[in-house]
């Protein structure tokens, strides 16, 4: 099959997909769990919806791996030769001896 034959399939896949989508009806199947933290947010007094908890979480997540990235990139230093990949050696130094 051509490149181009197989990108001619793959779109008319996607749009007889998009097409009959709303043709399909599924039944609605409730799982029987609530959110994992929704007693404990609710005795805290959290008074939001809960995608707004999920939200404060990401972004919880994402400031604490770019402040790991940012003190792990302090540690690692650029010497005369222009070579990034050795640590300072006062880091050595305070790994050894720990």
């Amino acid at each position: 099959m051509s490149l181009p034959l197989a990108g001619a399939l793959a779109c008319w896949l996607s749009v007889s997909a998009m097409l009959l989508a709303p043709q399909l009806r599924l039944p609605r199947v409730r799982l029987g769990r609530d959110h994992p933290d929704a007693a404990a947010l609710h005795d805290a007094g959290w008074a939001r919806p809960l995608w707004q908890w999920e939200a404060a979480r990401g972004v919880i997540a994402l400031v604490s791996i770019a402040i790991a990235l940012t003190a792990g990139r302090a540690s690692w230093t650029r010497s005369a030769s222009g070579s990034n990949s050795r640590p300072r050696r006062s880091t050595l130094r305070s790994v050894a001896s720990a």
